[in-house]
């Protein structure tokens, strides 16, 4: 909260008047997107309903810390995307980016490939701006082979260079501490991230939302240097299956919508993926990556 306090409700706002329009205008009085992007820091522990995440030397929820000296016998992915990628609510090893490292590994019959590398650039709360813009800030100095990209269907209105601002407002009308500690609470289960993206879609309306979102994807295909896989999940609407339809997707890069899985592969009380549903959309992606032959390798 202390965070997200400190950009002010007064820019928050002039962030609000930015964020479509007037671009170069906002960039003239220092205003440069995003504006309220934030990260995990490096060595730090995470602490989520009694789960504790350690972070590597990067702030990424993984067991090792990586060199940024690629050996070419290394095959190594980056994986972006908001909780469901970082492994919420899961112990590290139990999460789908890990479970899929050891598929691949387990299975590999590459010659020129001895060990298969899935760093994990999830981040809780990302939307596609905030994980395409830390892919620069710290995906690319691994050289990636490939970019696997899980986008969920939330994802797709979720814009939090807005949903921030709101929440400021929020803290600042909060009239006590059992109002900023009801706040708080929302933050950390992420209902108050769904509320605010549904008042937006009606303020701005999808068409727009759409097109922002968009830009954000074909502006990351269009400079990224590696492959890429983008893997839209979840249970779309023809309306929504038309924005995937229209990303401007390489042919040697990879697009694919995985279908929301059953209610027991998710946490009760949680849309998250428990244990059971990690596993099962690991082997999904390898099934996905063994029959597009995403992996160009020498057997």
């Amino acid at each position: 909260d202390k965070g997200f306090d400190k950009f002010g409700t007064a820019k928050s706002q002039v962030v609000k008047l930015c964020f479509f329009e007037h671009k170069r205008k906002c960039q003239e009085i220092g205003i440069n997107f995003p504006v309220m992007f934030f990260q995990p820091e490096p060595n730090s522990e995470i602490l989520t309903n009694k789960i504790k995440y350690t972070l590597n030397n990067d702030g990424l929820n993984e067991k090792y810390d990586y060199s940024l000296d690629k050996p070419k016998d290394v095959f190594r992915i980056i994986a972006l995307g908001d909780s469901q990628t970082f492994g919420l609510l899961v112990e590290t090893k139990d999460n789908w980016t890990e479970v899929l490292e050891e598929n691949l590994n387990k299975n590999n019959k590459c010659r020129n490939t001895k060990k298969f590398e899935v760093i994990n650039l999830g981040v809780n709360g990302y939307d596609i701006q905030y994980a395409a813009h830390l892919f620069k800030l710290k995906g690319e100095k691994y050289q990636p082979d490939l970019v696997l990209w899980l986008i969920r269907k939330d994802n797709l209105y979720q814009l939090n260079e807005l949903i921030i601002g709101e929440i400021i407002k929020y803290y600042k009308q909060a009239k006590n501490a059992d109002e900023l500690n009801g706040i708080t609470k929302r933050i950390n289960d992420f209902s108050i991230w769904g509320q605010i993206s549904k008042e937006l879609l009606t303020e701005f309306g999808g068409p727009q939302i759409f097109a922002k979102q968009r830009d954000f994807i074909n502006y990351f295909i269009q400079s990224k240097k590696s492959n890429m896989v983008i893997l839209f999940f979840g249970d779309f609407s023809a309306e929504e299956k038309k924005f995937i339809k229209k990303i401007n997707i390489p042919r040697k890069d990879g697009i694919q919508i995985i279908n929301g899985l059953d209610k027991k592969n998710y946490f009760t009380n949680f849309e998250s993926l428990n244990n059971k549903g990690n596993k099962e959309l690991a082997d999904i992606i390898y099934e996905y990556f063994v029959d597009s032959r995403v992996i160009h390798c020498q057997k």
